[in-house]
């Protein structure tokens, strides 16, 4: 019996070892694009593309293994980048050859006991963020990384989530578009318009929903490699936690794409992701694409928007500026330039200082807390607010300045937060507290909310100590050991400055109008100061009196408007008083500007220390 055509050609593809018909070519490129729109202008010589990323080879499909690595490849798809995505790409070429070593061959050198640090090598990290205005890239640039990935490892598991309710919303439309023109006809198994892709290697790209009004652990579908979260502003912290979870067995990368919290309903959690990733404070990359950088868009309708929003919106839209939440008391800080470990001056024998190397600053505030007249030998200036719930306490700051300065004034010191005292307890739990972390009476100076000095935390309890009847939590602070204590304004007795004065002066040293910041916080010595000042919401456009923020908020603004008097500016009539002392982000003399413009008394009719 004669045999067939397809019978002869499996004999001479087992001849030769090679089965022809059965071999395809899986080979995924991204250069950089050279057309004319990346590339403008007169060109002597063409310019040369260059080769970012390739991944898979020759895929043999009847023994489901690779035949052959890319260069045996005769064909491929090819992708290019824009220069907005060329810094994106490099990356993921590095981390690549990384991962596919700890894939198989996962670290074994990890003491389970200690807490090591970060690591933050960019090809070691386990998450990434590229954030960034509209139109910069970003989606695009991530179903590259998801078709690359599923191209290079075999039985691969990705997930690509969406802020989608489920299969019959059109979210996921934006993954698909991206995605389908990506994959070759021959390297598709199985397809289908609700769960995504099943590729000839056993690599699946698979689509989930992450919506927020959604049960978050829903996506929860055992391991995964690789997690694509596109519009992760838009998904609650919950499914970044469960995705971050299932890529642990495979070293794997959980990938947000996200643009920068724009409403208060956006999840601002990604704005910690990249405060932290910059930072260094998490195994994580932060990438930004700049839609500027794109020339595939037109740009100048970009710029044009700045002419049609307002400046923050158009920051963040077009910038992609992480910028705090809209209803934000705090509305300038920045957890990048705002949260700042402290300065590190080194002490010579003689007592003199060589300023920090990262900073450049010397610690001054002994002497700055001198001249303004809050005491002698006072090395940390303490802000306090009285609640026993949710915490008792405030910032421990100190005062810094460039040594080429020739003294410390309010004008050329910055302000940092080197520690924090909070605890939930009561005024004399603090004093202990305190003292655990070795502060002393003699070097402290405490400026408490000013109507501790009639009421203390215990007001209204029936288990409050007997001695503490007909006295107030300054009494009692200095029952504790701790002596110089003092309201925020010398001009308002047994209560506080206007919160907004107090808020007006805040913002202005977290940054003025000339984008000069003087107030800092150590994020790692002051975690919970730092939380409050992000979070501390507006309520009808006032700085909310009742939020768990609101308290600490007000324990930083106490110190500050004290070292920085302000006084009405808003309308307050019980405030004594009507002059308004200045800004900080204004130049301020020296001579009587604490006590609100008018001329500041003769020395010797005046105690050396107010309140203290």
């Amino acid at each position: 019996m004669p045999k067939s055509a397809q019978v002869r050609a499996l004999e001479r593809a087992m001849k030769t070892g090679r089965d022809e018909d059965n071999l395809v070519d899986m080979r995924f490129d991204i250069t950089t694009c050279t057309c004319r729109k990346c590339f403008p202008g007169p060109r002597a010589d063409p310019v040369q593309t260059e080769l970012l990323l390739s991944c898979g080879g020759v895929w043999n499909r009847r023994s489901n293994s690779w035949e052959d690595d890319v260069d045996a490849c005769k064909t491929a798809v090819v992708s290019r980048v824009h220069p907005g995505q060329v810094a994106a790409t490099r990356w993921f070429s590095s981390w690549l050859p990384v991962h596919a070593w700890r894939r198989d061959n996962p670290p074994t050198d990890v003491d389970l006991d200690d807490d090591e640090e970060v690591d933050t090598d960019p090809t070691r990290v386990y998450s990434a963020l590229m954030s960034g205005g509209r139109r910069g890239g970003k989606s695009f640039w991530a179903a590259l990384a998801v078709v690359a990935y599923a191209v290079q490892f075999p039985r691969a598991i990705i997930w690509c989530l969406s802020p989608s309710r489920g299969k019959d919303d059109t979210k996921p439309d934006e993954i698909r578009r991206y995605i389908s023109p990506l994959l070759d006809p021959a390297w598709i198994r199985r397809q289908t318009i609700a769960t995504g892709w099943e590729l000839i290697n056993g690599s699946q790209i698979m689509l989930k929903s992450g919506h927020a009004g959604a049960d978050p652990d829903a996506i929860k579908e055992g391991q995964a490699d690789l997690v694509w979260m596109n519009e992760a502003q838009k998904m609650p912290q919950r499914v970044y936690v469960v995705a971050r979870g299932a890529i642990i067995d495979k070293s794997g990368l959980v990938l947000c794409c996200a643009n920068p919290p724009v409403e208060a309903k956006d999840q601002q959690w990604v704005s910690d992701f990249a405060a932290d990733a910059d930072a260094g404070r998490r195994a994580s990359v932060h990438i930004s694409f700049d839609p500027r950088r794109n020339p595939h868009v037109d740009r100048k309708a970009l710029i044009a928007m700045r002419h049609e929003v307002d400046q923050r919106t158009y920051e963040i839209e077009a910038l992609g500026m992480f910028l705090p939440a809209c209803d934000a008391v705090v509305y300038n800080w920045s957890r990048r330039d705002n949260e700042v470990p402290r300065p590190e001056p080194e002490l010579l024998p003689n007592g003199d200082q060589l300023p920090c190397k990262r900073t450049g600053l010397v610690d001054v505030t002994e002497e700055f807390l001198r001249s303004i007249e809050l005491g002698d030998g006072l090395r940390n200036l303490i802000g306090m607010d009285f609640q026993i719930t949710p915490h008792m306490g405030g910032p421990v700051l100190r005062a810094y300045m460039d040594p080429r300065e020739a003294r410390p004034t309010r004008d050329n010191v910055v302000l940092w937060g080197i520690d924090e005292i909070v605890l939930e307890g009561d005024e004399l739990e603090w004093c202990a507290e305190a003292r655990r972390k070795g502060y002393a009476s003699e070097d402290v100076v405490i400026v408490g909310d000013g109507t501790g000095e009639y009421q203390h935390s215990r007001r209204g309890e029936r288990e409050a100590p007997p001695d503490w009847h007909g006295r107030g939590s300054f009494d009692i602070i200095r029952m504790g050991g701790f002596r110089n204590i003092t309201r925020p304004s010398l001009l308002v007795k047994r209560n506080n400055p206007h919160v907004l004065d107090r808020v007006r002066q805040l913002t202005s040293l977290v940054c003025n109008v000339e984008k000069v910041r003087r107030l800092f916080i150590d994020p790692e010595r002051c975690p919970k100061t730092c939380k409050s000042l992000r979070e501390w919401p507006t309520v009808h456009g006032k700085p909310s009196r009742t939020h768990e923020a609101a308290h600490l908020g007000d324990g930083t603004s106490y110190p500050i408007i004290r070292v920085f008097p302000r006084i009405q500016r808003s309308g307050n009539t019980d405030v004594g008083g009507t002059s308004i002392a200045q800004r900080s982000d204004h130049p301020i003399s020296d001579s009587g500007d604490r006590f609100s413009g008018r001329s500041a008394p003769a020395v010797g009719k005046i105690k050396r220390s107010y309140g203290v």
